[in-house]
């Protein structure tokens, strides 16, 4: 199965971030547990999925395995244990799922769940073996996005369904912010393959050359509401996974003379000097409640497109 099932290679900027294991991507992600809009869209998405009995199901660049994990409570419920299809969840990096893949092979009898180390350009499988993938957040990290929709048609059954979401260019400005100001510091580049390559308007285009599109959600737009415990300027949950997923953003960068990466130490020196006092002073302008809360406001703009393999 795993040979079957082989992927090839996320690109440079992603590999940085996921050499690192989950943490930084795990933090852009707990980010939007201050979301202000509620709305959980991976539960969404994995309602909205048509699944039949024997469905081969691929969650390509699965990272963490949250969507696999929700697919496989869902099949639970609506099968009654009787499942008898795969869901597959593919990673480059396998430390991304294994905490998930652990926790799924103790608790999930009745599903067949499983993870695969496999990178995800150059799908490698079989014609029209495939009755649902999923590219959620992910073809904004490929070197060549409309490569991997391709060789997604090309495995998906006819009729199969394609589930893509991405984010669009206003999504966490003030991170991107952040992200140019460590740049111009250090004198590296921000990895130009992210939002503006692959944005909302973007996916809908090329989706529509390939496939039909059926549903493209109303988007998730509004704000992070990030905490500051102004009484506990050393220890802010909010601020720690918020400096966190700056830095995972600046790992992704190269140094414009050198190319090598950023140095964690330099990035560090300036995320906990000068970005940490604008932080906190955002977060002061925005007051709210006590006067001991403050909130940093981010920015959120994603959604996802359901679509048939039926051009």
């Amino acid at each position: 199965m795993e040979n079957a099932l082989s992927f090839v290679s996320v690109n440079e900027e992603a590999r940085l971030q996921y050499e690192k294991g989950s943490t930084y991507a795990d933090a852009r992600r707990k980010l939007y547990e201050f979301a202000i809009d509620k709305r959980d869209l991976w539960s969404e998405m994995a309602k909205r999925l048509e699944i039949k009995q024997g469905d081969l199901i691929v969650d390509a660049g699965t990272g963490n395995g949250a969507f696999p994990e929700l697919l496989d409570k869902r099949v639970s419920h609506d099968f009654r244990g009787q499942f008898d299809g795969l869901i597959v969840g593919l990673d480059k990096y396998p430390q991304n799922f294994a905490e998930t893949r652990t926790r799924i092979g103790a608790t999930s009898i009745d599903t067949r769940t499983l993870f695969i180390d496999g990178d995800v350009e150059n799908l490698i499988f079989p014609p029209k073996s495939v009755d649902t993938f999923s590219l959620n957040f992910l073809l904004y990290h490929v070197d060549d996005p409309i490569k991997v929709l391709d060789s997604a048609k090309d495995a998906l059954v006819e009729g199969g369904q394609l589930l893509v979401s991405t984010r669009g260019t206003r999504n966490q400005q003030r991170l991107w912010h952040y992200g140019d100001l460590i740049a111009d510091r250090l004198g590296s580049t921000r990895p130009e393959s992210f939002y503006s390559q692959f944005d909302i308007a973007t996916c809908r285009e090329e989706l529509g050359k390939l496939f039909h599109i059926e549903e493209e959600a109303k988007p998730q737009a509004g704000h992070l509401a990030i905490p500051l415990d102004l009484d506990k300027p050393n220890d802010n949950r909010g601020w720690s996974i918020y400096r966190d997923a700056i830095l995972g953003l600046v790992l992704m960068m190269r140094n414009k003379n050198t190319g090598l990466p950023v140095d964690e130490a330099q990035a560090l020196a300036i995320i906990d000097g000068e970005i940490r006092e604008e932080f906190t002073r955002e977060a002061k302008n925005m007051r709210a409640f006590t006067s001991s809360s403050a909130y940093f406001m981010e920015q959120v703009d994603q959604t996802y497109f359901v679509c048939r393999n039926s051009k």
